[in-house]
């Protein structure tokens, strides 16, 4: 599977050559027609493709809007999600695309340093990882990881603890239960982005953003029902990069949604009014969020195997008890967006707004 399906007219093939060979130089993959290996199935090979690739990038030109393959290539494209169009000519777009906007690419020489590469870039590059809500502890792989491959970035206001990483690791190796209760915590992490990946690879559009929804209110609030509400200052863009979609794409599913009197979502607040229906349109069930191991915690972290006051983590040096309040932050790298939320007292603080995000 590649990254990239690079869909385009023959006759713009020395075009379509400089964008692979600057998309490769970046480091994705990219399929074109050179790669079809004479004795395999044309059709066969192409479906695969653009089946499986993260994103398709399609190469808009005066010869390209006239041609059905890629106007089939597109609307599948669209019908995922991962459809990134592209204009190389002053052209009027074909009628069933003219709602997108399109990266405008007229005038590129092959420059990776041009401004409108840079922006067809981080359309195609960008992809968030994860949600934190307030309470839980953000980056705690650092404390082992010598390299951080993400960044954290703030989404709305933020009040942060920062703890040293020495910290972590001497509470880790002088308290074995507390070490215990940090693995655990990572584990939850790592069950959490393996239902991620079966989200963006295996559900529909509709299913993605009501189980990203879903996900978000259990675990802001334990027991979300009809007429639950919740703060939640996410742009469409931001649900659109959790679920691999594009930002036309997500307003008209979450658009459906409300048609359907199953939520509101507007001005960072969301309401469900029917949790039922929408737990059954995102295949959604919690047992991957392992709730029996926040349940009854109180102020402090109970992991299931250690209960630890965020007074005494103090004590020890590791951090101060204030933790994060109300606000939402973000981290990235090389494109790759990981969102987390944080606040204070136990990872199930229900009720709260999110606080930060991993990009």
């Amino acid at each position: 599977m590649a990254d990239i399906f690079l869909s385009y007219a023959r006759e713009d093939a020395e075009r379509a050559r400089r964008y692979a060979e600057a998309f490769l130089e970046i480091g994705w993959s990219v399929f074109w027609d050179p790669q079809i290996l004479p004795g395999s199935t044309w059709d066969e090979v192409i479906e695969d493709e653009i089946t499986q690739c993260k994103c398709v990038v399609v190469l808009w030109s005066a010869v390209s809007v006239k041609k059905t393959w890629v106007k089939n290539e597109a609307s599948h494209a669209e019908q995922r999600g991962v459809l990134v169009p592209v204009a190389i000519d002053r052209i009027e777009l074909p009628l069933a695309f003219r709602h997108r906007q399109s990266a405008q690419l007229q005038e590129w020489k092959g420059s990776s340093k041009d401004a409108g590469f840079a922006q067809l870039l981080k359309a195609i590059a960008r992809q968030i990882l994860s949600f934190h809500i307030p309470g839980d502890f953000i980056d705690l792989e650092g404390a082992i990881l010598n390299v951080a491959d993400h960044n954290v970035q703030a989404l709305s206001r933020c009040e942060l603890a920062l703890v040293p990483v020495e910290a972590v690791r001497k509470l880790a190796n002088e308290h074995p239960m507390i070490a215990r209760a940090m693995w655990v915590d990572a584990l939850v992490d790592s069950s959490i982005f393996r239902e991620w990946v079966v989200n963006v690879g295996r559900r529909d559009a509709r299913s993605r953003i009501a189980h990203l929804l879903c996900e978000l209110a259990v675990r802001l609030d334990d027991e979300p029902r009809d007429g639950s509400v919740f703060a939640l200052p996410l742009t469409q863009e931001h649900i659109a990069d959790a679920t691999g979609l594009t930002s036309v794409h997500t307003n008209r599913t979450i658009q459906s949604l409300r048609r359907e009197g199953l939520i509101s979502l507007a001005s960072g607040r969301l309401v469900i009014h029917d949790w039922n229906a929408l737990r059954s349109i995102g295949d959604f069930s919690e047992l991957y969020l392992h709730r029996e191991l926040d349940r009854g915690a109180g102020r402090g972290l109970d992991l299931g195997c250690a209960y630890v006051d965020a007074g005494r983590l103090a004590d020890l040096g590791a951090l101060h008890p204030t933790w994060t309040h109300g606000s939402l932050v973000q981290r990235s790298l090389s494109g790759v967006t990981r969102a987390s939320w944080s606040g204070t007292g136990s990872r199930s603080w229900a009720g709260r707004p999110p606080s930060c995000c991993r990009v």
